[in-house]
Formats: C-alpha cells, structure tokens, sequence
C-alpha cells in the first residue's frame, strides 16, 4: 500500500514538472514577441541603441561614434556597418564586373532596421537630393579640418557593390546599403583622425539629420 501511495505522489510530481515545463515555454514565446513589438532596443548583441530625440540640442553635440552606437529615429534604426578605404566593384549596362584597381574610393556601408508596424519608403543616400531645411543636399562627409569629401557616383553602371536604390523597410527585415565619397588627393590619411557623415533622415521618410562620427581606425584600408 505504501509503494502504491509512493507511486501516485510521484506521477503527480512528473506531471506538476512537466506543467512547469510547459508553461515557462509559453512564457518565453510571449516575452520573446512582445519584445519584437516593443522595438527590441537592445537591437543585435552588444548593440548600443540611441533615440535620436535624446541627443543634446547642440549641433556640435549631436554627433554619435559610429564604432558604439546605432541611431533610432522614428522607429529605424540606422548603423554604420563598416568603412573601406579602396577600389569599387561595379557592373557595366551589360552586366559586366569592372574592378578599378587604379583608383581608391571610401566606402560606408550601412544597415537600416524598421521597428514598427508600419513600412517605410527607403530612398538610398546613394546619388540622391534631399529637401532640409528649404535647401537640397545630398548625404556629407567632412573631417575635424572641415574639408569636404566630395561625394562619388559611377555613370553608366547597372549596379555598385552594396548599394541599394531604394527598399521597403519592413519589420524584421534588414536592409543593407552603401555610399561612396571621394578623398581629395591632397588629403594626408595618416593626419585625419575621424570623418563626420551626415545623413538626411528624409531618405525613409523622417525627418532631421542623422550624424555619425567615424574614427579613421575603423575604416580598412586607411
């Protein structure tokens, strides 16, 4: 009688584990979508995300380390992914890979993630004109001097590597993109410590400038 009894406790403890089980398994899903829906601002591992409305009003303040942060402005997030000092692959109007390995170009490559529910339109920084503050500009880049780095489009290409035309940023999606500028001949590379990039946040419908720091030390090839 008594190992009857044993038996009986003991299936009702498997089966209160197995409900446990269960149920932290339940919990977990509905964590893990409403942290989807809430934006998910710890974004990728070691991310560090940034709204932009909380950036100093200061001009010369607003400017983040494109090595650390991850800028979020109306729900999308914008990353400096890497920089490349080098030649640029392109293809011809037949489809064709031209590498100039004669002539060196900096690269941005940058991510875009959409946080909310609702799409965006994304236009590419890349060869296009924005409307700020009643004037057009395209995406810039200067150093600490205040010398411009001219910004770089390839006519007759069908395609540049990494760049994008124009997107839907849907959530979860990602979507990649590059732009390209030109390094005066008369820069000294080894004297520029960081480059400054501005970017139009009109390019997915939003508004205000986006800006990046970039330390030279991140771009590869420098």
């Amino acid at each position: 009688m008594v190992r009857r009894r044993g038996g009986f406790w003991l299936q009702i403890l498997l089966l209160f584990i197995v409900a446990g089980v269960v149920v932290a398994g339940v919990l977990a899903v509905v964590l893990t979508r409403e942290k989807q829906k809430a934006g998910g601002d710890a974004g990728e591992a070691g991310e560090t995300v940034v709204d932009h409305a909380t950036l100093p009003s200061a001009s010369d303040e607003r400017w983040v380390d494109a090595t650390k942060v991850t800028l979020s402005h109306h729900a999308v997030k914008v990353k400096v992914l890497r920089a490349d000092y080098g030649p640029v692959r392109t293809r011809d109007e037949d489809g064709k890979l031209i590498i100039d390995e004669e002539h060196s170009y900096l690269t941005i490559a940058l991510t875009l993630r959409n946080t909310s529910e609702r799409p965006r339109n994304y236009r590419s920084w890349y060869g296009s004109k924005f409307r700020v503050e009643g004037k057009q500009r395209t995406a810039d880049l200067h150093d600490s001097e205040g010398r411009e780095y001219p910004f770089q489009r390839f006519p007759r290409t069908s395609a540049v590597q990494g760049h994008v035309p124009d997107a839907v940023l849907e959530r979860p999606g990602i979507t990649y993109d590059a732009i390209i500028f030109e390094v005066p001949a008369d820069v000294d590379r080894s004297t520029v410590d960081a480059l400054y990039l501005e970017l139009p946040g009109q390019a997915f419908e939003s508004d205000n400038v986006l800006r990046f720091r970039i330390p030279t030390s991140m771009i590869e090839g420098w």
